[in-house]
């Protein structure tokens, strides 16, 4: 039995002004590459304090989410599935060039962990509470659908927690 699902939050962080809005109203123009993102204030979303901690990306990833959970109505997802294009590659590069030039010596822990590609995944489920779901797709330009169809296919699982 096909059961209707409706989105009812929803939030994006791009080169368009788009966070605080629920439609694209003025179209910013470009003249030059690579194109940045528009970062808004996230500390309505994240205490400035830990803010500071994290990477760039886990900030982005939160403030979506949280700015999406709040447009829904809600603060208790059940669970996180998040699509990423490249994931954390500068987190990456910045844990893999000093191993290299080290000879695979005194890594540092910390860098490792922000470098996963689950990092903002994580991040969101502690900022969050949420105990439930929790899924990274790391595909290029096929992330975004395969975390769309996830959530399709969570929602619709015999048995799931999210199962209507």
């Amino acid at each position: 039995m096909k059961r209707p699902v409706h989105i009812v939050g929803a939030s994006a962080i791009g080169p368009q002004p788009v966070f605080d809005t629920d439609r694209l109203t003025e179209v910013a123009g470009y003249d030059r590459h690579p194109i940045k993102a528009i970062l808004p204030d996230l500390k309505r979303y994240i205490d400035p304090v830990r803010g500071r901690r994290m990477e760039k990306v886990a900030r982005i990833g939160i403030g979506t989410a949280l700015n999406a959970l709040d447009r829904a109505g809600s603060r208790e997802p059940e669970a996180v599935i998040v699509g990423t294009g490249l994931g954390c590659m500068e987190s990456t590069e910045r844990f893999f060039v000093p191993l290299l030039h080290n000879h695979e010596e005194v890594p540092n822990p910390t860098a490792f962990i922000q470098s996963t590609h689950n990092n903002v995944a994580g991040q969101i489920a502690l900022s969050t509470g949420c105990t439930g779901y929790n899924f990274t797709y790391l595909h290029r330009g096929l992330s975004f659908t395969s975390a769309l169809l996830d959530g399709f296919m969570q929602v619709g699982a015999e048995g799931s927690a999210m199962s209507w």
